[in-house]
């Protein structure tokens, strides 16, 4: 399988766990509440210009999809930010110096 294939199959598996994971968190109405006041405070610290970037301690949920869900990304971004570095040395622009 080439590098190509292989990212465009992480990137579906990805979409695909979040959207499983979306759908099933969206099913209950506390956590649906709870992720709407949270994007609400993140929209509002944005707007006012404060930082947004924390991350929250998943560990503390006890949920499965959780946590693999957030392993995933976490792995996505390291994977991410070693191709950057690996375009950068042979003379390309990454996508964070693009913007």
């Amino acid at each position: 399988m080439t590098d190509k294939n292989n990212m465009e199959k992480m990137a579906r598996d990805f979409l695909d766990l979040w959207q499983k994971q979306l759908n099933s968190t969206m099913k209950e109405p506390d956590i649906a509440g709870e992720m709407m006041r949270n994007m609400q405070a993140m929209q509002q610290k944005f707007f006012e210009g404060g930082n947004v970037t924390a991350q929250p301690d998943v560990s503390e949920h006890g949920d499965d999809e959780l946590r693999k869900l957030d392993q995933r990304i976490r792995a996505c971004e390291q994977r991410l930010d070693a191709l950057e570095r690996k375009s950068k040395s042979r003379g390309g622009k990454s996508s964070k110096s693009d913007k």
